[in-house]
């Protein structure tokens, strides 16, 4: 599993009692996730292999697959066909304004810089929890491609949605 700060090096981890209602004391720099090189390092689980094997059946390109520096999890950045990239069920409505807005800045700049995370809902679909508008903007520029951050895991994608409908 991932390392955690600490793990390996010997020392107990003697912790005093955090005392109620105080602010949670701010982790020490550079003391947690991976190194930049650890992050591409290691053989990825028998799912994530699996999951970079479909995207190029089905269209897109796997760019790079990963590790992420914080938690260790594996993720694959890859560049999907935008047709087959669709909003999770139950996300909140599209806000025209918004995504006219993004579109504007998107074809302003001529680059797309901000992927989507994206997870595999079955052979030819890949639900985003979190780039509606995004995705929406490179529609109406005539895009035919957006890149994704895919995850190997569904979970994920439900606690992402969750957060972008809290506000």
């Amino acid at each position: 599993g991932p390392m955690t700060a600490g793990e390996g090096d010997g020392k107990a981890a003697a912790k005093k009692p955090v005392a109620r209602g105080r602010k949670k004391k701010q982790a020490e720099p550079a003391t947690r996730g991976l190194t930049a090189a650890q992050t591409a390092q290691g053989t990825p689980p028998a799912a994530v292999a699996k999951l970079a094997a479909a995207i190029e059946t089905e269209g897109g390109s796997v760019l790079a697959v990963f590790r992420d520096p914080l938690g260790g999890n594996w993720q694959i950045l890859a560049a999907l066909p935008l047709e087959i990239v669709r909003p999770t069920p139950f996300q909140r409505d599209l806000s025209e304004t918004h995504a006219a807005r993004l579109a504007q800045a998107i074809d302003g700049l001529d680059r797309f810089l901000d992927p989507v995370i994206a997870v595999r809902a079955e052979a030819g679909v890949y639900w985003t929890p979190n780039g509606l508008h995004r995705t929406a903007a490179l529609r109406a520029l005539g895009g035919r491609t957006v890149t994704a951050l895919v995850l190997p895991e569904m979970e994920t994608a439900y606690r992402i949605l969750a957060l972008n409908t809290e506000k």
